[in-house]
């Protein structure tokens, strides 16, 4: 079991579905309490937006804040904070509070 777990600059590459997968399974490997830290979008976003960086087309996908916190307390975390920078970047922080439902 991990202390803590970071996803940053993955989980809006992932597809709606992928993105719940990986939040199940980083709450399968963290330790009670642990933080896991990730970045993504604030609104709900499943089109598959294409953006593009240093000429490489990738997809972006979201949740809005709400849903994000919904679907981490469906997997046992509580989301604790929720930060957006001046680059539009969204930074969300939850604890490891119960086993997934």
């Amino acid at each position: 079991m991990f202390d803590a777990a970071v996803a940053w600059g993955v989980m809006f590459h992932l597809n709606p579905e992928d993105a719940i997968s990986a939040i199940a399974d980083v709450s399968r490997i963290v330790k009670r309490d642990a933080p896991f830290l990730f970045t993504s979008g604030d609104v709900d976003g499943f089109d598959g937006k294409e953006g593009k960086m240093n000429g490489v087309a990738f997809r972006y996908f979201s949740y809005s804040i709400d849903s994000y916190r919904r679907i981490l307390a469906d997997h046992g975390f509580t989301l604790v904070d929720v930060h957006a920078d001046n680059g539009n970047n969204t930074y969300y922080l939850a604890k490891k509070t119960e086993p997934p439902s």
